[in-house]
Order: C-alpha cells, then structure tokens, then sequence
C-alpha cells in the first residue's frame, strides 16, 4: 500500500476575514514542508475573503475550497475533515499565521515518534500595539503516553491551532467539534489527548495566535454562551470515563475544569456586569461535579492555582475582586 501523497492537510475555517487572510494564506503557500493541502472551508462569509482566496486558488494547486451557509467554526472544521487526504490533520484560524517551517517541525517529529499528537509553542500577538508575547512549555515531551504520564496535561494548551494530529487516529476516534457551542477545542482536544497513545511537546513556538476585538475571547459584553462550558466537560467526562477509568478521568476532568471553568473564566469575567450571576452558577456547579478537597489533593494544579481557584469557590465577591491583582500565570 502507497503512503498518502500529502502529508499535512492544513484546515481552514474562514468567516469575515478579509483583513486577516491573506497573511494567513501567504504564511501557509510559504510553508518547508512539500506536499502539504490547505483545505479552506468559507464558512457563509458576507464580505471579500470568498474573493481573496479564490485570487489563491487560480496561482496555486494545493488549495481545496469548500463553500457552505454559516454553520459556525466546529461545522466548518468538521467539513475540512471529511476532505483532508494527509497523513497528519492541522487546524488554523483565518486571523492566525504559521512560522515557515511550522509544519515541517512538526511532521518530522510525528513521523520520528509514531506520535498521534504533536504539540508546539505559540505567540500571542495583540491588535492594540501592545508587544508580541511568546508561550512556551517549561517541559519538552518525546513520544510519552498520557494516561502513564499525567504530568504532561500541565503543558499543553486544549486549543486546536497549536496541534498536529496523525488523520487515522483522529477520524477512528469518531471524536468530532460540537456543533453550537463555544468551547469547542475543549471537546475535541482533551478526549483526544486522552486516547492517544503517544504524545509530543515541542517547546518551540510555531503559530502565531491574533488577539483581536470581536474575537469570542475578547467580547466585552457578558454572553450566556459562556455558560457552555458545563456543558463541554460533561461531553469530555463522558466520552473518556471508560478510556481512562473513573478515578483518573476525574483527576484530569476536576484539572481542566478548575482551569477553564474557575479561574479563566472568572478572570474574563472581571470586565463584566454579570460576575456575580456567574459566581454563583460556578459554585452551583462546582458542587454537582467535585468537592474543594479535590482540587487541594489535584496534584495537576500549582499551588498557587489551588489557592486561587479555592477563594473563587468560597471568598465574598469583594475579596476576589482584589485577589484577582494577584493574578494567576
């Protein structure tokens, strides 16, 4: 049987982003790595970016164009999926770009390893002028197997961009981005790193990741769809209980969950009216699902993460509210 002839299909969900594609474009036409396919799915967009990269599409043969009414991101990546041919999967948003040998980097060290996943570093780069900041792992990974080495769920980001998965892993898994939630890396990302059977952290940062207004990450206004959260960890807690068993699933799912649920959340709801609505419906929630003696014996949170994420759960609003100066990194 003859290998794949494209190694890396490269997906791209894209909605109004004709500021923002052309650099996205040009950073993967400009890619080391040969025999790679950007599969780029329009997801319904009402402005220029169908146009820019059609202009693409006439200069270059490695581009598939996937044309769809407007489903939202996970549908959109869900669509790339089933028209990839490589041998590995990748994900980027339109607004985000890629080093030039990001894929090479990243295929040769799953083709060393056999890895299912591979993982990279990324910069944070903002809109506002404020300076470019790098993320980096503290600890690199060659080829581990997750549910043996729980450590290495500390340094790895749940987001899709910064990924590489191997196509036959990922379509076996079944595993697919849930449609109308946000959140959606959560669901697929943590089930997957689960299943996996070997892993790679490259500490190196490869993608760039744009922070900018309008993002679902940066709206200044409260949504109720930030309350989807419950809902995805109850997708990952089900999907993996039986993988992993009850006793571990609950140690990553309380991890993840304090992370995510408590103490990210709460530090984007610091800018909004509503902090107290969501205070008490994450208290509310946390009760249901683990006890504050499971995130002091998580031995996957920091210290100071425990600390922080306890006086979220316990500490009266105006103590937070100064605690949060604290900050938590």
């Amino acid at each position: 049987m003859y290998p794949p002839k494209v190694k890396v299909s490269v997906i791209v969900p894209v909605f109004n982003v004709e500021k923002y594609v052309e650099k996205c474009m040009d950073s993967l036409l400009n890619q080391t790595l040969t025999d790679i396919e950007i599969i780029i799915v329009n997801d319904g967009s009402t402005d220029r970016s169908g146009e820019i990269v059609q202009r693409y599409i006439r200069q270059y043969n490695n581009i598939k164009y996937v044309e769809q009414e407007n489903k939202g991101l996970s549908e959109a990546r869900n669509a790339g999926v089933r028209y990839a041919e490589g041998e590995y999967l990748a994900f980027l948003d339109s607004d985000d770009w890629v080093k030039a040998d990001a894929y090479e980097i990243l295929y040769n060290k799953a083709i060393i390893n056999n890895d299912d996943i591979v993982c990279c570093g990324f910069y944070m780069s903002f809109e506002n002028g404020a300076a470019q900041r790098e993320y980096i792992t503290s600890k690199e990974y060659n080829s581990v197997e997750p549910l043996i080495e729980f450590e290495i769920f500390r340094h790895i980001k749940v987001a899709a961009w910064d990924k590489l998965y191997n196509r036959e892993f990922f379509i076996r898994s079944g595993i697919r981005y849930p449609a109308g939630l946000w959140y959606e890396d959560t669901a697929v990302s943590v089930p997957l790193l689960l299943k996996a059977k070997k892993i790679s952290v490259i500490s190196r940062p490869l993608v760039y990741y744009r922070q900018r207004e309008g993002s679902i990450t940066k709206q200044n206004d409260f949504n109720p769809k930030i309350f989807d959260v419950y809902q995805v960890y109850e997708c990952v807690r089900e999907h993996s209980t039986e993988l992993v068993g009850h006793e571990n699933i609950e140690k990553i799912y309380c991890y993840f969950y304090t992370k995510k649920c408590v103490i990210d959340n709460f530090i984007r709801m610091m800018s909004y009216n509503h902090l107290r609505e969501y205070i008490d419906s994450l208290r509310h929630q946390c009760r249901e699902r683990f006890s504050l003696l499971d995130v002091v014996k998580n031995s996957l949170l920091s210290t100071k993460e425990k600390i922080f994420a306890l006086l979220i759960l316990i500490a009266p609003l105006p103590i937070l509210v100064l605690v949060t100066k604290w900050g938590i990194k």
